[in-house]
């Protein structure tokens, strides 16, 4: 439910209040996206690549990512509390997937000392991902709490 109303200290700027239903629907659509850029990359990485074991947990563990995404979609559309449930995998898979992915661009770091650019890159994407993360257990939570009262 978005609500607009004129607020009384800025003049004739209107703001916007957005539901966190609608805020759920936003950070699945998100995690859908990232979730696909970043198999799609690992995917071309581990096609033309070595065969890394990193590259195979990191794809492995997007699979229960994005179905909680789905089940993001589903439980704000339903109300139910399959918010927790969600809440609850993305946190654990998600937590997983940024340690592995760490830990693999350490020693990938460490292993060629020439590629600057590529590890401050692996680093946003990282930063990014941890942002993602932590948005889709914050954002149905507080929902979840909406519904509640």
């Amino acid at each position: 439910m978005t609500a607009i109303r004129k607020n009384p200290n800025s003049g004739m700027c209107l703001s916007v209040d957005v539901g966190g239903q609608s805020k759920c629907y936003a950070i699945a659509i998100c995690a859908f996206f990232y979730g696909l850029l970043d198999i799609s990359v690992k995917s071309y990485c581990l096609v033309n690549a070595e065969s890394e074991p990193f590259i195979i947990i990191g794809l492995s563990a997007w699979l229960p990512i994005l179905l909680a995404a789905s089940i993001l979609l589903l439980g704000a559309c339903q109300e139910s509390r399959m918010l927790v449930q969600m809440s609850i995998v993305v946190a654990v898979c998600g937590g997983c997937l940024w340690i592995i992915s760490s830990i693999g661009m350490l020693i990938n770091t460490l292993a060629q000392k020439d590629i600057l650019i590529e590890t401050v890159m692996q680093t946003i994407s990282l930063l990014l991902f941890i942002g993602l993360i932590g948005f889709l257990v914050y954002f149905p939570y507080r929902y979840l709490k909406e519904l509640e009262r």
